[in-house]
């Protein structure tokens, strides 16, 4: 009797963590990855799908400086972000710049929308290792870039975690969410 326990002990053992594995990279396979470098153009198909895919919140942070061709000046994507709040009446967006520029869709959206489109700013300098990202829905697609200080190509990754389970979301994005509502949480909102 005992050694019979002591082989489902170990059985049990020695199966649970791997359906835990099992279970953990299947999960992980539903995550779509795209990845690259882009410019300018590139930058406001990508923003715009971001877009698309939030519902309730989309987070932004980036330098929000202003460059010849920034997403922020772009047509496109500000009648997007206008179409888009217009749409979901409950979607809120949030933007963490780290420079406090003229840019036209700040000017346009800000106002017209109060309490659903939010700028602040970065409070101190831009860190060297600064990651940008588009969050929609803590998580469902994401956008993350890297790049020098108004350099027009950066490296990005698209993802889509549409298919995924919220814990893999929360591995995915949570690093970038936190950092978002601790930079926010600093941040200064110009008058």
């Amino acid at each position: 009797m005992v050694g019979e326990i002591v082989v489902v002990a170990i059985a049990i053992g020695a199966v649970l963590p791997a359906v835990v594995v099992w279970w953990w990279a299947a999960d992980s396979q539903k995550v779509k990855v795209h990845s690259g470098v882009n410019d300018d153009s590139a930058v406001v198909d990508m923003f715009v799908r971001v877009l698309r895919a939030a519902k309730e919140r989309l987070i932004i942070h980036d330098d929000g400086d202003k460059i010849a061709g920034t997403v922020y000046d772009d047509r496109t994507a500000i009648e997007a972000v206008r179409n888009r709040l217009e749409e979901c009446s409950t979607l809120e967006i949030r933007c963490l710049f780290n420079d406090q520029a003229d840019l036209d869709m700040v000017r346009e959206l800000r106002n017209a929308y109060p309490g659903r489109f939010l700028v602040t700013y970065r409070s101190g300098d831009r860190p060297d290792r600064d990651i940008h990202y588009k969050i929609a829905d803590d998580g469902v697609v994401g956008h993350l870039s890297s790049h020098g200080h108004g350099q027009p190509e950066r490296n990005f990754k698209l993802l889509n975690c549409t298919n995924a389970r919220p814990r893999t979301r929360k591995r995915v994005f949570g690093r970038c969410i936190r950092q978002f509502n601790q930079d926010a949480e600093s941040a200064t909102t110009p008058a």
